[in-house]
């Protein structure tokens, strides 16, 4: 059973409110402190370095249908996440990036969902089908990732069906990427793809630090923590990073004007992922992934949050 967080409108904007959340056991819990306070945003005049209001009302609702009308847990990863929890939208120091995830048994149980004629850009076939008024394109491990391969772990072969899935609607598209079932802990994991060349070197560091600060980034098949001692730089282990969570509970949170719902453990995958330091701002160098994520300092960071999420365009 999924339970869901929900909250009331505040004027223009939707902010959090108080609410209860009913879990399993059919008893009442107190509500989840997930944003403690209504997220300031700018408009600005200029065309860019802002976010469309259209891309916040798009985006919102696409993820909320699907959430709420069709029971997929389609929800904001990554940067993406980050940027909701910690600003209220967009990162205001990276571009717009809207980095999605999916459960992967929420696909896999959806009616219609069959093997297609179309080929990938790797050779392999597949999977398409709909659900609602949303068309679904599953794709499978793209072979140039170093620490993914898609391979069930503890197993030798066993693929996955898919790791990228595109949902479509009315001309707007997202693609979310799968997070997996964790052995038998009731977690996920989501893997950590990168490309030789590219960013592999920067992500192992920065999966080392984060480790040390309190993250979660494990070889996944013999489900060991990553460290130095055990990865080095080239190595083709798949690596991902631990969701202590079953992604049973979600809420809304404040997204610009609007909200989008988020897991409710939102707090464990970030931590996860960017260790016990997550509150503060990074310059993470998304645009060519090619260094690692430098600290800032703590001056730095503040006047970064203090500006809010990455200003809404004007026009």
């Amino acid at each position: 059973m999924i339970s869901i967080v929900k909250t009331s409108s505040i004027a223009a904007a939707i902010f959090l409110s108080a609410v209860s959340v009913w879990n399993n056991s059919s008893s009442w819990l107190d509500p989840r402190n997930v944003v403690p306070k209504p997220f300031p945003f700018r408009y600005v005049t200029q065309t860019r370095n802002c976010v469309k209001a259209q891309t916040i009302i798009d985006t919102s609702q696409f993820i909320n249908d699907l959430y709420l009308k069709h029971n997929i847990r389609f929800f904001p990863r990554n940067g993406f996440l980050l940027g909701i929890v910690r600003h209220g939208g967009f990162l205001p120091n990276e571009g717009v990036d809207v980095d999605m995830a999916v459960v992967y048994e929420d696909v896999l149980r959806l009616d219609g969902m069959q093997e297609g004629l179309t080929q990938s850009n790797n050779g392999e076939t597949t999977i398409t089908g709909t659900v609602g008024d949303f068309d679904i394109t599953l794709y499978p491990t793209l072979k140039y990732w170093v620490n993914w391969k898609g391979i069930v772990p503890g197993t030798q072969d066993e693929r996955y069906k898919f790791h990228g899935a595109k949902f479509s609607r009315r001309g707007h598209s997202i693609t979310a990427y799968a997070v997996y079932p964790y052995h038998n802990t009731g977690g996920y994991f989501y893997p950590r793809a990168n490309k030789a060349g590219l960013n592999h070197g920067p992500h192992t560091k920065d999966s080392f630090r984060y480790n040390e600060q309190g993250g979660d980034y494990r070889l996944v098949d013999t489900d060991v923590r990553m460290s130095p001692s055990n990865f080095k730089i080239g190595d083709t282990t798949q690596v991902g990073s631990f969701f202590d969570t079953n992604l049973n509970c979600f809420t809304e949170a404040q997204f610009y004007f609007t909200t989008i719902y988020i897991p409710c453990d939102y707090d464990k995958i970030l931590t996860s992922q960017y260790g016990n330091n997550w509150r503060k701002v990074e310059n993470r160098d998304r645009g060519s992934s090619k260094t690692e994520t430098k600290v800032l300092s703590e001056e730095e960071s503040n006047e970064i949050l203090a500006l809010g999420p990455r200003p809404v365009c004007a026009t």
